[in-house]
């Protein structure tokens, strides 16, 4: 596989992103549409809420973060996790593994 051609895709990708998030609020795109690593003020938007609200909710550990950033990131699948009310490892993030049984899980949210 061309690393070129993957570089053009990722390219494409965000231009087709900007030029959505111009036309439409981050609210009306499909999940799978929005970006993969979110603001605090992208999933505000995206939830319609406050900031203020979704910084809470990162402080009750309610949303994870994505650790080791300097500023407050959120990855698209803990946003999943929290709008299903999975806990990350059940769905297979933060090392865990989907469809794994209930009673061995170490949840915590």
């Amino acid at each position: 596989m061309d690393k070129n051609n993957n570089v053009q895709s990722l390219n494409d990708a965000k231009e087709s992103f900007i030029k959505d998030k111009k036309n439409k609020p981050l609210w009306k795109m499909h999940f799978n549409a929005i970006p993969e690593v979110l603001t605090v003020s992208e999933v505000a938007e995206y939830l319609r809420i406050n900031e203020n609200i979704i910084s809470n909710l990162i402080n009750e550990d309610s949303i994870k973060t994505i650790p080791g950033t300097n500023e407050t990131r959120i990855f698209k699948g803990f946003l999943y996790a929290f709008l299903t009310q999975n806990p990350p490892k059940q769905i297979g993030l933060l090392g865990g593994m989907p469809n794994q049984d209930q009673q061995n899980l170490n949840i915590g949210f």
